[in-house]
């Protein structure tokens, strides 16, 4: 299912394959993740337990959609929504 999933996603539209995965991944059509043997990739960073160190950064899931279905498919965090300009414009206005 991977290899098919990776083979369509990579030869269409990129804003097209970005939808059908959240669309995908609302329906419920993704391949789950087993727990298994994660004991040498668990994490304890500042206080917070983790099994596996891979998450998804800010970008994929802008509206926080399909971010229970995210974990599942193993990502130990998931960070929703996007990354904000006013912030960067803040920052570079602090520093000059």
């Amino acid at each position: 299912m991977y290899k098919l999933g990776h083979y369509v996603l990579s030869k269409i539209d990129p804003e097209f394959a970005h939808n059908l995965s959240i669309k995908s991944l609302k329906m419920g059509i993704y391949p789950t993740f087993k727990n298994q043997n994660t004991e040498s990739l668990e994490q304890i960073i500042w206080g917070r337990g983790f099994k596996t160190p891979i998450g998804l950064s800010a970008g994929f899931d802008k509206n926080a959609e399909v971010f229970p279905a995210l974990f599942k498919i193993g990502f130990s965090f998931v960070e929703t929504g996007t990354v904000t300009v006013s912030y960067t414009h803040l920052r570079a206005h602090e520093t000059s």
